[in-house]
């Protein structure tokens, strides 16, 4: 009726929840999706959200250009949507693996062959599955190959050497100004430059943020304080999180984007009095 009456040209909006996500239908033969915003909360699972993500496919290309458009454009967060094609490509791989006569529990656990670093959506993602913490079913290390890291090259420049490295400005705005933060951070990168280590537990972190930026005689960071913001890092899309056995171990995804948070005014090696290390 509202298409009858105002034609392709007024843009229509719909809002929706659980009934847009799973069973009411958002096209008619004479208007599809053109555009879907999708932000969920952390407590919805992966499946939810890329069931709300299929939204915007459907069967009629030839309704969407008739609508003006070639594609569909979706405005979400880089790690949901980065995880969301990795679970993908996870669940085309699992399915080769039960067809090849593995069964499903011994697929997940790696033990009818490693999925591909490609498949690696826990990487980006701390959403469950249904009602299961995918963490506590799969060893990372154990489940997926190791990545091609072209993040080993820490740079602002990307390989061509003439494009900037385009980061997340609302992440860097979000811990510019913060000295602790900024710290840990740090600290990644001087494990990474002086130690070559890439992946390391939290307390790593915490040793290298004390003997960097504490001077003697003062408390030392608290590691629950510190526990807090690589959390808040890994649902920002900075770090990833995963088992290796019985360790925990934290990985910069992506050190273009670290090095580009990075505020070199903000803290040097001799602003530790600055550094606040409350608990709240």
């Amino acid at each position: 009726a509202l298409h009858k009456e105002f034609g392709k040209k007024i843009p229509f909006f719909v809002f929706g929840y659980f009934k847009m996500r799973r069973g009411l239908s958002c096209r008619c033969n004479q208007r599809v999706p053109t555009h879907v915003v999708l932000y969920l909360g952390k407590n919805h699972s992966m499946d939810n959200y890329v069931q709300s993500l299929g939204r915007g496919t459907f069967n009629g290309n030839s309704v969407l250009e008739s609508n003006g458009y070639d594609s569909v454009t979706v405005l979400t967060t880089k790690a949901d949507l980065e995880a969301a094609r990795a679970y993908n490509e996870f669940l085309d791989q699992l399915y080769q693996k039960i067809d090849g006569g593995a069964s499903p529990n011994d697929a997940i656990q790696g033990l009818a062959g490693k999925f591909s670093a490609k498949a690696n959506f826990l990487r980006s993602t701390n959403r469950k599955l249904g009602q299961c913490n995918m963490r506590d079913l799969m060893d990372e290390g154990a489940v997926f190959q190791e990545e091609d890291d072209e993040s080993n090259d820490i740079s602002l420049v990307d390989d061509d050497g003439d494009e900037p490295f385009q980061g997340d400005d609302e992440t860097k705005e979000r811990y510019w100004n913060d000295k602790l933060a900024q710290g840990i951070l740090r600290s990644f990168t001087y494990l990474f430059q002086e130690d070559k280590i890439s992946k390391c537990e939290a307390k790593s972190i915490v040793d290298m943020f004390d003997s960097t930026y504490q001077e003697t005689g003062e408390d030392k960071v608290s590691p629950a304080v510190v526990k807090k913001i690589l959390e808040d890092y890994e649902n920002k899309g900075v770090l990833r999180r995963f088992k290796q056995g019985r360790k925990v171990l934290w990985q910069v995804i992506n050190w273009r984007q670290v090095e580009f948070m990075i505020n070199k005014d903000l803290l040097s090696e001799d602003a530790a009095a600055a550094v606040s290390l409350d608990d709240d």
